[in-house]
């Protein structure tokens, strides 16, 4: 049995889909696939945001970010969502 605890890894499991932020934010953010490895992936977002003219709030926009995503390509850039997703497929 497996207990998964997701923290602030979320936004940076949503940083891996660079084109899906991108899509989100309705434009071309400087986000690169390295900002899925950052210490804290919730002020590069709000950053990102900063720099589009909108405020992140986890609450509203990780779930319709997550719902754009390719989880495929995420899980490439991102190991602890290809773990994740693992031990979803694997329990």
């Amino acid at each position: 049995m497996h207990y998964v605890v997701v923290g602030h890894a979320l936004e940076g499991w949503l940083l891996a889909d660079v084109e899906a932020v991108r899509r989100y934010l309705k434009g071309v953010v400087p986000v690169t696939p390295s900002a899925t490895l950052d210490c804290k992936p919730k002020e590069v977002m709000r950053g990102l945001f900063r720099k589009a003219g909108r405020n992140f709030l986890s609450d509203r926009d990780g779930p319709k970010m997550a719902e754009m995503m390719d989880l495929d390509k995420a899980s490439k850039r991102n190991k602890s969502l290809a773990t994740f997703r693992e031990i979803l497929r694997d329990p």
